[in-house]
């Protein structure tokens, strides 16, 4: 079971520790290479429920009380009642199936406290253990479409996903 938290200024340190790991950010478009770096990322997490175009929370396993990840939706379209989400696990954590729990969440919470029709997400093409998870909920593959990486600025295909309301 897990417990989520709105990740506020407070969360400095465990998005720095999650989005400094090369090993989780490699098919993430964000890294940080410092704290202060990491501070953009507080300003955009704040920003987004400021100007009302999504929220972000923090996970945390209610057995070890260890906050394993983070997940939440960004780009919120009102008019079209849709956005794009997106979900991390710090790598420790990687294939005990908490991706899926968070996502689950997540997606209940989209569909039924923000009145979202549909629900985006933009991933690596090479990134397969999300594309699981994807696959898991049902999330239909729209396109893929090449873009640059903003951590390396080499060229990926980035692959368009989307689950409709039913």
């Amino acid at each position: 079971m897990l417990k989520f938290k709105k990740i506020d200024s407070d969360d400095l340190e465990f998005i720095y520790k999650a989005l400094s790991n090369p090993e989780l950010t490699r098919f993430y478009g964000v890294h940080f290479n410092s704290i202060e770096e990491t501070q953009e990322q507080m300003v955009w997490y704040s920003s987004l429920i400021d100007k009302r175009k999504g929220i972000w929370w923090k996970a945390q396993d209610k057995s070890t009380g260890n906050w394993i990840g983070a997940a939440g939706f960004n780009d919120w379209d009102h008019q079209r009642k849709s956005a794009e989400i997106g979900c991390w696990v710090l790598p420790q954590f990687w294939g005990k199936g908490f991706a899926s729990e968070i996502m689950k969440t997540v997606i209940s919470f989209g569909f039924d406290e923000m009145g979202l029709i549909a629900i985006n997400g933009f991933i690596d093409t090479n990134n397969q253990s999300i594309k699981k998870v994807l696959k898991k909920f049902n999330f239909e593959h729209l396109n893929s479409e090449p873009e640059k990486d903003s951590k390396t600025g080499l060229q990926i295909i980035s692959d368009h996903y989307q689950l409709k309301k039913t």
